[in-house]
């Protein structure tokens, strides 16, 4: 695929989604520019995960179309990453067997699956992991494998519904900054679903609330570009933070 001349990598138009005749998302439209961070806020039940399985592939919205560069891939899975909350490591295969399952899946033997994965894992955090199980590992640890083995899927466009919300504090930032690094580095394109603010304006380059009221976006937000630190140091942060909380208390 090639990039479209206005650089964006994924485009919904109009994406409605019901559910025994209950509307969930209403003419949802969503631009996402490479290398960007997009990420979704919302109360439970407002749609984001509905919105990220239309994404996928994984379910046919109603009404709309999802194009990557441009490309129709309205219900059509395995054209982008997906990764869940839990890290869904397969507990009776080693790290190197899990995190090189997508190019195995691709047709790749199990020595190339391995070698090519393998060059990844001092980058990852992973370096003499190779031949552990999940069991061995930390819960950061078992994060990162599992982002190694959605980026060997796909590095055109990643999908990541609270990837941190199940890790301690210190770990959680930590995995942020390194996912940070690793985004730069590969000039990944991420959408991404979290509940907790503070994690969205340090992550994201757009934020856009979900409403379960107006079934579509009610609030979006552009995070400065520049020093990041020195926003969430800032009355702009603060500000922001208090717009984008009251978007959401106003979605019910």
């Amino acid at each position: 695929m090639t990039t479209s001349p206005n650089n964006t990598v994924l485009k919904t138009s109009g994406i409605s989604r019901s559910f025994g005749g209950k509307r969930i998302l209403d003419s949802v439209d969503l631009n996402v520019e490479r290398s960007k961070i997009v990420t979704l806020l919302g109360q439970s039940g407002s749609g984001k995960t509905t919105l990220f399985n239309i994404l996928a592939g994984l379910d046919c919205p109603d009404a709309g179309t999802v194009e990557l560069f441009g490309e129709d891939i309205t219900g059509k899975p395995g054209h982008v990453a997906y990764m869940l909350q839990k890290d869904l490591l397969l507990a009776h295969l080693k790290i190197i067997d899990n995190v090189s399952l997508p190019l195995r899946l691709n047709g790749s033997s199990k020595k190339e699956a391995r070698e090519k994965a393998d060059g990844y894992f001092t980058e990852f955090g992973l370096e003499g992991t190779q031949f552990d199980y999940p069991s061995a590992l930390s819960g950061g640890m078992a994060q990162r494998a599992a982002f190694l083995r959605t980026i060997l899927f796909s590095k055109e466009l990643v999908l990541l519904d609270e990837p941190f919300s199940r890790l301690d504090a210190i770990t959680k930032l930590n995995m942020q900054n390194w996912y940070l690094d690793i985004k730069e580095k590969y000039r990944l394109t991420t959408v991404f679903i979290t509940h907790d603010i503070d994690e969205a304006l340090r992550m994201s380059d757009d934020i856009h609330v979900l409403s379960p009221k107006l079934k579509s976006f009610n609030y979006s937000y552009r995070v400065p570009s520049g020093d990041r630190e020195a926003f969430l140091e800032s009355r702009d942060y603060l500000e922001a933070k208090k717009n984008i909380r009251a978007a959401i208390l106003d979605s019910q």
